[in-house]
């Protein structure tokens, strides 16, 4: 459906990033398919041109599926729709 980045850092501070792509999306949430795992209750930095959005979303759950992990993102505060140029 559409290219999502998505950005955390784990326990000890360390930064990952990974492009997922979108199977599903709702008003709460979104189901993407990743190239690496991402703990549950981790908190990610969401961002898509794709879907005109932006914000932080937390992990509900992760799991493999192939190559692959599947996971399940719930928005969480700061979700904002990204205004594309010249719109007003």
């Amino acid at each position: 459906m559409g290219k999502i980045r998505v950005n955390w850092r784990d326990a000890e501070g360390k930064s990952y990033q990974a492009n997922a792509k979108c199977l599903n999306i709702s008003r709460t949430g979104l189901r993407v398919t990743l190239d690496r795992s991402v703990p549950p209750s981790t908190l990610v930095n969401i961002h898509s041109p794709d879907f005109r959005l932006a914000g932080v979303a937390m992990v509900r759950h992760c799991k493999q599926k192939g190559l692959a992990f599947e996971a399940g993102l719930q928005f969480a505060g700061g979700l904002e729709w990204i205004k594309k140029t010249g719109e007003e």
